[in-house]
């Protein structure tokens, strides 16, 4: 797409500038082959639900009781990293050291986000039945946010599996 510029008349005569404008798309450069069925909402959907969960737990009180500790460490941690990688796949930073690897970094983050967020959703859900009637619902619901989201990275890592097939 071009775009010209005229001088202003006080500068003398006008001179006729021409520039050339590329537009810069969502991913920059060819994007792997699971990448291609990811749309930006769909690789977003675990970071707002865990920021949900995050929030849920955080907005209850609670004395004497580790568990809420673990779903937020959990939650935060893996919401920064799934930050981190949503970057990696936005700006193709992946391509300095080969798609495989990226891949391969994928299959291991998204499993151990699997096995993480599982661990907090079931710690999460025993909370429920151990606290007393304050609050509960706060906790079932980020409990069942953790359970999507836990269904959210099992999703990717499939589609991960299914990436480095090719």
């Amino acid at each position: 797409m071009g775009v010209t510029f005229w001088t202003p008349f006080w500068c003398g005569h006008p001179v006729r500038i021409q520039v050339q404008v590329k537009l810069i798309y969502c991913f920059c450069c060819e994007p792997l082959p699971s990448h291609k069925d990811h749309s930006v909402m769909h690789q977003l959907l675990p970071e707002v639900l865990g920021l949900l969960v995050w929030c849920l737990v955080v907005a209850t009180p609670y004395k004497f009781q580790s568990s809420p500790g673990w779903v937020v460490f959990v939650s935060v941690f893996f919401w920064i990293l799934t930050i981190f990688v949503f970057i990696v796949n936005f700006f193709c930073l992946y391509m300095r050291h080969g798609r495989r690897s990226w891949t391969i970094v994928e299959i291991i983050f998204n499993v151990s986000a699997v096995i993480f967020y599982f661990s907090a959703a079931i710690v999460e859900a025993s909370f429920v039945s151990m606290t007393a009637k304050v609050m509960t619902g706060h906790h079932v619901a980020a409990a069942v946010f953790a359970f999507i989201v836990t269904i959210l990275y099992f999703i990717n890592m499939v589609q991960s599996f299914r990436t480095l097939k090719h």
